[in-house]
């Protein structure tokens, strides 16, 4: 399973405009696209977590105050997040005395919602990369390694 984006940054465009294309070229991808509408929320409402890849709820974490709407990979302030997938080496997965690969035993947040949960909450690309951060070191953990994002704005 791969994924693939393209981006031509402005210096490359013959009028000076940033394009960004994603594709998740997984098998089981195709026909999907998110959708999350922004909005204010209350203090201590929670938003729950369900892994991209397989909609398994992962858990909750505290809701932003204001959410800004999603479509794809790009929000409503133009901030787009994609990401180059690469499996590695098959050795380089396994863990301890296990034999396990690390995507049987790890738990936390998958790399679609982090990347999702960042463009609800960001405006622009330095605060989408604190919020993954953040969602990353305080919330849930990071469960799957070898994804590569760009964040363009």
């Amino acid at each position: 399973m791969a994924c693939t984006n393209i981006i031509v940054g402005k210096g490359a465009s013959v009028d000076g405009s940033v394009m960004v294309s994603y594709n998740a070229d997984s098998y089981g991808m195709f026909g999907n696209i998110y959708h999350h509408v922004g909005g204010s929320h209350a203090k201590g409402d929670m938003r729950r977590v369900y892994e991209w890849d397989t909609n398994k709820f992962l858990g909750e974490i505290p809701q932003a105050r204001v959410t800004y709407t999603v479509n794809a990979q790009m929000n409503e302030k133009q901030v787009s997040i994609t990401e180059t997938t690469f499996g590695g080496r098959e050795e380089l997965w396994k863990t301890g005395d296990s034999g396990q690969s690390t995507q049987e035993v790890c738990s936390g947040i998958d790399y679609g919602s982090l990347m999702y949960i960042a463009l609800e909450r960001a405006a622009s690309a330095h605060p989408a990369t604190q919020v993954m951060i953040d969602t990353y070191m305080a919330a849930l953990g990071f469960k799957k390694n070898c994804h590569r994002r760009t964040l363009l704005q």
